[in-house]
């Protein structure tokens, strides 16, 4: 950078000064009427300004680069932040669902396939022995319950399975109501044979 720095200041100064040499000496002469006076006074001019000028460059280049080097690594260390600070989300959600302890198939299969999706994501490289190790803690702590390998499911077997156990999920639920009904109704007939055993009592309290 510091080569490329010097070289860029003196190509910059030599374009520059022979531009002004030729506005000077034209100047020069139109003033004095006297061209090998005003080449002369228009090269030395030149010269010592050219000097000057490089110099000038060659520091205030100095600073620039220096300035845009330190705005460039401010960007890169807030953008290392924020992939840290994403990382780490990443990190402690891959860690609550390998603490889900379920009998409930689909979501047994959608836990699995968020873990394999996160190990397919190559920007996720730098934590992928910690996804995996919580997605070998998942399956182990789910061993033994009839679950499938999700490795070795294709897309229409888990949609297959998912939808089984939406209907299964439904028929339980349409279960509990019928059982909540029921409930109701024997709640409902022994109220009323209480209503009808006090309304005797007091019939036969009256005749008494």
């Amino acid at each position: 950078m510091t080569d490329v720095s010097w070289k860029r200041s003196l190509y910059k100064t030599v374009i520059y000064r022979m531009i002004t040499l030729i506005l000077g000496t034209l100047t020069a002469l139109f003033l004095t009427g006297d061209i090998g006076g005003s080449l002369i006074l228009s090269l030395s001019t030149e010269a010592i300004q050219s000097v000057n000028y490089y110099f000038y460059e060659l520091i205030w280049n100095h600073y620039e680069v220096k300035r845009l080097k330190k705005q460039i690594k401010a960007e890169l260390l807030a953008r290392e932040v924020d992939v840290r600070i994403d990382l780490n989300s990443i990190r402690e959600i891959s860690y609550e669902l390998s603490q889900i302890d379920t009998f409930v198939q689909d979501l047994y299969v959608t836990v699995m396939n968020f873990y394999n999706r996160m190990l397919k994501n190559e920007e996720l490289m730098p934590i992928h022995e910690t996804i995996l190790a919580n997605k070998r803690h998942f399956e182990k702590v789910h061993a033994g319950r009839n679950f499938p390998k999700i490795e070795d499911m294709s897309e229409e077997l888990e949609e297959e399975i998912l939808e089984e156990a939406k209907e299964e999920f439904g028929t339980l639920g349409n279960q509990e109501e019928e059982t909540e009904e029921e409930e109701e109704a024997e709640t409902g007939s022994e109220m009323t044979e209480t209503q009808g055993e006090e309304a005797t009592v007091k019939a036969t309290k009256k005749e008494n």
